[in-house]
């Protein structure tokens, strides 16, 4: 089985991917911390 699931690194979206997971889905992993760091940058959030 194979799901795409957004915001899978959050609480929810981690207990769905568990859940997934469990279920036989298949793994694949993405992230986005170049954008993140783009978001914090221009709010002026982190270093």
């Amino acid at each position: 089985m194979k799901a795409l699931v957004t915001g899978g690194g959050g609480f929810l979206g981690g207990a769905v991917v568990d859940a997934l997971l469990a279920r036989g889905a298949e793994r694949a992993r993405g992230t986005a911390a170049a954008t993140l760091a783009r978001m914090k940058a221009a709010m002026g959030v982190g270093a």
